[in-house]
């Protein structure tokens, strides 16, 4: 452990993706990410936040795309793919009955992957770079409050589905109204978070975009696009190194 970060070995072959955003009420709409996933050989899948669009507890895990998902990773399991999720902005109320359905790890905070070669990664969801977004992210250090978790763990199916698509709605709306520049991830706030991790990179996800550079006197700093787009999808190999692919085998 490292700060607030565990730290776990990523062998080659491993996996991550993020940014799914599968709908929990949409059995069919889970199935392209059933299909990769059954096709997967990785010995470990990372997922760096946003597996699900809305995740509000236990009412979410019983609709019908959320056990579609579930019963899928758990087959990966079975098969010896080590599943790891961090929660993103979208599922951060992910918690143990995730975790013993799915047979995934959660990592609220992200992690440190350890590389071939001794180096160190930092995964993270992405959403905690954005900290010129002061109003966004004292909304999060309030949702993510003991308090509503606790409300979370007793909502009426029904009362989830309602609340989750209210949520949806109001998201979009304040994305879209935000200027680019304060909702954007900042590098300097990724250049501090990887240093504070001892990490010589820093790997994640929520902006939908996918980059791969070097930031001026710190770590290199990969982003990953929203899954399905060119470059979701970041691949290790025996020596350590990461490269931004295409989840679906595009060159």
């Amino acid at each position: 452990m490292v700060g607030n970060w565990p730290e776990v070995d990523l062998t080659a072959g491993a996996a991550v993706v993020g940014d799914l955003h599968l709908d929990v009420g949409d059995g069919g709409g889970a199935a392209r990410f059933e299909r990769w996933l059954e096709a997967l050989d990785a010995p470990r899948l990372l997922v760096v936040g946003d597996l699900f669009d809305t995740w509000l507890g236990p009412a979410s895990a019983r609709e019908p795309g959320a056990r579609r998902v579930i019963a899928a990773l758990g087959a990966a399991g079975e098969r010896g793919v080590g599943c790891a999720v961090v929660p993103g902005n979208r599922d951060f109320l992910l918690g143990a009955d995730f975790e013993a359905a799915s047979g995934c790890a959660l990592f609220g905070d992200g992690l440190l992957g350890r590389l071939a070669g001794g180096e160190r990664a930092l995964f993270v969801h992405g959403d905690e770079l954005c900290t010129r977004d002061r109003a966004y992210q004292r909304y999060k250090r309030i949702v993510r409050t003991r308090p509503v978790r606790s409300l979370a763990a007793v909502l009426p199916t029904s009362l989830g589905r309602a609340l989750g698509r209210r949520l949806r709605r109001a998201s979009r709306k304040a994305v879209a109204a935000k200027a680019p520049a304060y909702k954007a991830l900042q590098p300097a706030a990724a250049r501090d978070l990887a240093a504070a991790a001892g990490a010589s990179t820093l790997v994640c996800g929520h902006a939908h975009a996918a980059r791969d550079e070097r930031i001026a006197g710190g770590p290199r700093w990969i982003v990953l696009d929203a899954y399905g787009g060119e470059r979701d999808q970041l691949s290790i190999d025996g020596g350590g190194r990461l490269e931004l692919v295409s989840s679906s085998g595009r060159a």
